[in-house]
């Protein structure tokens, strides 16, 4: 997918809604693709509990068309220079956290596909 193509991004986090880090991870979105559609999947997911997101994510990865982005924050070490996955299942992708338990590959995998591409990439910041 080209930078300046429509992209649908869904976020997946432990966030919750009580404080600017989903805003915040929103604005770095927009700067880099100004036209993604971003959608909130949920905020909610207790903390640091990698099984449950990739329940949600299969709840609803199969509805989402080729080319979507699923990303999946879960982790105890945001914010560190925890190296990020990115792997691509069936035409989509799904970026995490390298926590160690293989996020995007236990999340595709429950969503029932199985991997054609994955990579660890270093943490950068984008600011």
């Amino acid at each position: 997918m080209k930078r300046d193509q429509l992209a649908i991004i869904t976020l997946t986090t432990d966030f919750g809604q009580r404080d600017g880090y989903v805003a915040s991870m929103k604005g770095v979105i927009w700067r880099i693709a100004p036209q993604a559609t971003i959608v909130d999947v949920t905020h909610q997911v207790d903390g640091h509990q990698v099984l449950p997101t990739a329940f949600v994510l299969r709840q609803v990865v199969a509805w989402y068309p080729p080319g979507t982005v699923h990303v999946a924050v879960v982790d105890p070490g945001v914010g560190t220079d925890r190296r990020i996955i990115a792997a691509r299942f069936a035409g989509q992708y799904f970026v995490a956290p390298d926590n160690g338990d293989g996020s995007p590959s236990t999340a595709s995998r429950s969503a029932g596909y199985a991997a054609r591409t994955a990579r660890s990439l270093p943490a950068r910041r984008w600011r």
